[in-house]
């Protein structure tokens, strides 16, 4: 099943899950529990001065410790083996993943 874009605040989404992520973000900022969000802010992986990919995650924030944090959002589905839900992500996001950890030091939330 393909995710249906949508649009909100002259922002589009690649699903009503990640639309829906952000309004909870964006309420997290009024409330003050977190600051400085970011939607579809761009990382770049270098080594040794080439670049070698680029990372849109959906979000990045700075928490109540001003630490940054870094969000994608993600459909689930459930295990047919273990009944657990597992986000639904691909080769690719799990290299980025590691990129972001390995070069930068954040961890990429999956919600």
């Amino acid at each position: 099943v393909r995710a249906r874009k949508v649009e909100e605040d002259n922002i589009v989404f690649d699903s009503v899950h990640e639309r829906d992520v952000y309004r909870d973000l964006k309420l997290q900022q009024r409330t003050g529990e977190i600051s400085k969000l970011q939607v579809h802010p761009e990382f770049k992986f270098f080594v040794q001065g080439i670049l070698i990919c680029k990372m849109k995650p959906d979000f990045t924030f700075h928490d109540k410790s001003d630490t940054l944090r870094v969000v994608d959002a993600k459909g689930f589905t459930k295990s047919m083996k273990t009944g657990k839900l597992l986000a639904r992500v691909d080769r690719e996001f799990h290299i980025k993943k590691n990129l972001m950890l390995a070069c930068f030091g954040l961890t990429v939330e999956v919600r």
